[in-house]
């Protein structure tokens, strides 16, 4: 079964009021989508810093987000990923304003993640950020997860359960 590290930002939109907005409107369907999925086609886990992250702002949406956070693995925050973070910022793959976007990947990056879920577009999952945070943490020695929104996980999903791969 594939691992996805879930990003505090998937959350957010997972939990949110839906939006009047098509676009994030979308956004909120897909990851409700996705979130159906998990523990049937995919494992499900977040780290420590999610959990601080997703308590942050109005209570009563942090409720929400932490209420939907119940339940799913726990990674732990290691040295490794923590160096790992700063690698991935002197590389300049994540911005030194980030610290937390660097650690988030590097947490996927060290406990082998297939995917890390988010809607950070400026920093993760943006055609330009997912290029070169993939060549920085292969440079780096490491596997990178895939950078993905829940549409292109549903995309992946969906392809697995309908055109298996041919061996």
């Amino acid at each position: 079964m594939k691992r996805v590290y879930i990003e505090s930002s998937f959350i957010s939109y997972l939990t949110a009021r839906p939006s009047n907005n098509i676009t994030l409107l979308a956004r909120q369907q897909a990851a409700h989508a996705v979130w159906a999925l998990q523990g049937q086609q995919y494992d499900a886990f977040i780290s420590a810093l999610v959990l601080d992250e997703i308590t942050r702002g109005d209570l009563q949406a942090a409720q929400r987000r932490v209420q939907a956070a119940e339940g799913v693995s726990l990674l732990e925050i290691s040295l490794e990923a923590d160096s790992l973070a700063k690698q991935l910022i002197a590389s300049h793959a994540v911005p030194g304003t980030e610290p937390e976007d660097a650690l988030h990947i590097a947490i996927a990056a060290v406990t082998q993640m297939d995917f890390i879920l988010s809607f950070n577009f400026s920093h993760m999952v943006g055609v330009q950020a997912k290029f070169a945070l993939q060549t920085a943490i292969a440079n780096l020695g490491y596997k990178p997860p895939l950078l993905v929104t829940a549409d292109d996980l549903l995309e992946v999903l969906w392809n697995d359960q309908h055109n298996p791969p041919i061996y």
